[in-house]
């Protein structure tokens, strides 16, 4: 969320979370830049920003972080575009009963 507010300050991120068969995934939509596809891997990886040029956003973990969370966890996060432009972040865990 932090991500979708910097990148896109002019809009709100829209959050949603659904339950789909047996998981729940819980979506970040922003309608900034984006991010594009050649690149998301490399942001995924510690200490890697899309623009490394500046430091006053951050050292480039919370991505990461993120993800390794939801894999300890036994989900996933993945980095899609936004219809019309942006991103969205998805992640999807097993739903718990």
């Amino acid at each position: 969320v932090a991500n979708a507010l910097r990148y896109a300050p002019s809009t709100q991120p829209r959050i949603t979370a659904d339950r789909i068969g047996e998981q729940v995934h819980i979506c970040v939509i922003d309608t900034g830049p984006g991010i594009p596809r050649q690149q998301r891997d490399r942001v995924l990886e510690p200490f890697q920003r899309l623009d490394d040029r500046r430091s006053d956003l951050g050292v480039g973990l919370g991505l990461s972080i993120a993800q390794g969370f939801m894999t300890s966890m036994g989900g996933t996060l993945s980095l899609d575009d936004t219809p019309g432009g942006g991103l969205t972040v998805t992640i999807s865990i097993g739903a718990l009963t």
